[in-house]
């Protein structure tokens, strides 16, 4: 394998990683591990053909400064791993605290639905005692109708069942 090739071998992978980085790296993971187990082969393989196979000064440096671009992008292809992650975790809670959100406001509509029934059938409640005693009706049912409002109160309020005074 000449020098050539070995620069091209190396050059095509770290553009391949340095795409994925770039453009598809939140789409495709599989495809930046896969990418990522790619770069220490070859780096070995640069670390052998540095001790063993090249014969001038000036290749052992091009293939260290080889090596040390490859660390580079492995560690700036970790970085946006790693930030990509926390966007992610990031998003899931705020998906989550949103959802609690929606509960939340979705219980307390439900609460100021029944509140605004009750009013009515309160109001309806006291527009019949006013018509009772209007008409001189039985004081007996007078206090029958006053003992379950009383009731509806005590089911709304049930700490509360002490409403005479």
């Amino acid at each position: 394998m000449s020098f050539a090739d070995i620069v091209g071998v190396f050059v095509t992978v770290l553009t391949e990683v340095w795409m994925l980085r770039n453009d598809q790296s939140a789409k495709k993971p599989e495809q930046m591990e896969k990418a990522l187990w790619t770069v220490p082969v070859l780096q070995l393989l640069l670390f052998f053909l540095l001790f063993f196979g090249a014969d001038g000064s000036w290749m052992k440096w091009l293939y260290l400064l080889i090596l040390s671009g490859v660390d580079l992008a492995v560690c700036m292809l970790l970085k946006e791993q790693v930030r990509l992650q926390e966007k992610r975790k990031h998003i899931s809670v705020l998906y989550t605290q949103r959802e609690n959100e929606l509960k939340y406001y979705e219980h307390v509509a439900e609460y100021l639905h029944e509140m605004s029934v009750i009013r009515h059938e309160f109001a309806n409640q006291m527009q019949v005692l006013y018509s009772m005693l209007e008409n001189d009706a039985d004081v007996g049912e007078i206090y029958k109708m006053l003992d379950q409002m009383k009731d509806n109160l005590i089911r709304l309020n049930p700490e509360k069942t002490d409403f005479d005074s």
